[in-house]
């Protein structure tokens, strides 16, 4: 937080209590402190030494004659980590009170407790929110959902604290650009269980230790073995149909292939649909865009358009202005986000412009509302499936600018865009991807409630899953409109002991490129981290 330049620390206050609840075993508190040892955001560390030079106050039931001294720093705020109940006295020297962290839907306050109970319900995501409370009212600051670690007790935990600390230097960033209107948007209490339930028996311990050994084992056998593929299928029903229908077992999919064929985008002309596609060989690891068109049935060329570039591309968004067609591949590897006109569609493309640099965009989404082009995607860098960022410029060729509440959205269950968004009557609707299970596990359908150049919000009303019985059960990402049919892509996963090669190749490759690091910089150390998932992912 300090490192990130928003936020200074004037004082340290240091509350007295100690407490533990009388409830905990005597295993419950072993595992706190081997948290203390193994999580790598629980390694203790004296504020003292990082904070030499910031005085310390104590702090106790009583201590009102310490409000004076306090008054004096002219806080904004205090980041409170106590757990147990607010202290009222404290919010009254604060310009903006005390914030506080709070975890699931709870609110709890224990990351301990949070962390145990969801390896014991085997809960997919974490929620953790930065509120303000006050006596009887509370504001939610800021709120994120990010996918649990349940093969690990330890790195749940780092989890839980790193979306904590991302969410409060957002806050931080706001308040300082002067664009925190969220500060004061009270509500009224709610019962913050401030307490958890959970008290570590030796039941409970097997319970969670079944889960991380289970979970730790899929994961392996995912890694290493597991294959995915996709392919694109359409349904005869529009898009705005999927709202109150959400079935997709009656779509008719394209001919099965070795390389799989993913995120579809399409533009129905003179009765034809011509759509463009992602295909990926796992033999190269890149993936190409291809074309297709559907009049009554698949017919798909097979023809790579002329969009080239060294790095994989994918996610092909199609668009038109007045009689103009575009296209925004995905190129994040790039780490751009360029824009394309067709001059004969869907092969003859030449680039306008790069409309972002330097940024990772993952599935930029873009469509017209209200006199303004808005641009979403998520940062391939802070969470590619759980931070929702957005652009927007009145020209579509013009400049385009962030918006200050990036990321706009951390939600891993509905951030990442999956398709195009559509209206239906006044409301406009954003698919997106949920991927708490997995990657690319189901499609969420959001209605924006507010999009300005300030603020944004959207709420989820329909969930797309893939048809359990047909021949892609496995997973659904892309839901885009063409014309009064709807495109979709389905995947299935399958042992394939070819993946294994794969994986010992890339791990190879990886290893030697370390090592060559090494040498030529010995103070660089560290390990490859493992990527959850199947081959495709």
């Amino acid at each position: 937080m300090l490192e990130s330049g928003y936020a200074v620390v004037p004082v340290l206050i240091v509350h007295d209590e100690t407490s533990r609840r009388e409830e905990e075993t005597i295993l419950y508190r072993a595992m706190k402190r081997r948290a203390d040892r193994s999580a790598r955001t629980m390694k203790r560390r004296s504020l003292r030494s990082i904070l030499p030079d910031v005085p310390v106050v104590e702090w106790s039931e009583g201590s009102s004659d310490r409000l004076g001294e306090l008054s004096a720093y002219r806080l904004d705020a205090i980041l409170s980590f106590r757990q147990g109940p607010s202290v009222p006295e404290l919010a009254g020297i604060c310009k903006y009170g005390v914030w506080e962290f709070a975890y699931g839907e709870e609110r709890l306050s224990s990351v301990f407790d949070y962390s145990f109970r969801c390896l014991l319900n085997r809960e997919p995501t974490v929620t953790v929110s930065l509120i303000r409370r006050e006596t009887g009212t509370y504001a939610v600051l800021k709120e994120g959902t990010v996918r649990a670690k349940l093969q690990s007790y330890f790195r749940n935990i780092d989890t839980i604290h790193d979306a904590g600390l991302d969410l409060l230097s957002y806050a931080c960033r706001d308040l300082t650009a002067g664009n925190a209107s969220y500060l004061e948007r009270w509500r009224e209490a709610e019962i913050f269980a401030r307490e958890s339930t959970v008290r570590g028996t030796v039941i409970e311990a097997m319970k969670i230790s079944w889960t991380m050994l289970g979970r730790k084992a899929r994961n392996l056998v995912r890694h290493w073995l597991v294959a995915e593929h996709w392919n694109v299928g359409i349904v005869n029903k529009p898009i705005q149909a999927f709202l109150d229908d959400p079935d997709t077992s009656r779509a008719e999919w394209m001919p099965k292939r070795d390389a799989y064929a993913a995120d579809p985008f399409g533009i129905c002309a003179n009765g034809v649909g011509r759509i463009m596609y992602e295909e990926f060989d796992y033999r190269t690891g890149k993936g190409v865009l291809r074309t297709a068109e559907h009049d009554g049935r698949f017919l798909a060329d097979g023809r790579e358009t002329n969009i080239e570039l060294p790095v994989h591309l994918s996610y092909p968004y199609l668009f038109s202005d007045g009689e103009r067609i575009y296209c925004i591949p995905e190129s994040h590897q790039a780490s751009m986000v360029s824009l394309y006109r067709a001059d004969d569609f869907p092969h003859g493309w030449v680039k306008v412009r790069d409309i972002l640099h330097g940024f990772r965009a993952t599935d930029s989404s873009i469509i017209r509302h209200e006199g303004r082009w808005w641009l979403f995607c998520t940062d391939e860098a802070a969470g590619p499936d759980s931070h929702l960022h957005i652009w927007y410029a009145s020209e579509l060729e013009g400049e385009w600018l962030p918006h200050p509440m990036n990321p706009a959205k951390v939600d891993i269950r509905s951030a990442r865009p999956a398709g195009t968004p559509f209206y239906r009557g006044n409301s406009l609707y954003r698919p997106a991807q949920d991927c708490a299970e997995t990657y690319g596990a189901a499609v969420m359908l959001n209605r924006i409630i507010t999009l300005t150049t300030e603020e944004f919000a959207e709420t989820a009303e329909a969930r797309l899953a893939p048809d359990p019985n047909g021949p892609y059960p496995a997973g659904l990402h892309t839901l885009s409109a063409i014309g009064d049919r709807t495109l979709l892509d389905s995947k299935t996963e399958t042992v394939n002991w070819r993946v294994f090669s794969l994986r010992l190749r890339d791990r190879l490759r990886d290893g030697l490129e370390r090592l060559k690091k090494r040498k030529q910089n010995p103070a660089l150390s560290g390990r490859i981290e493992e990527k959850e998932g199947c081959y495709a992912e």
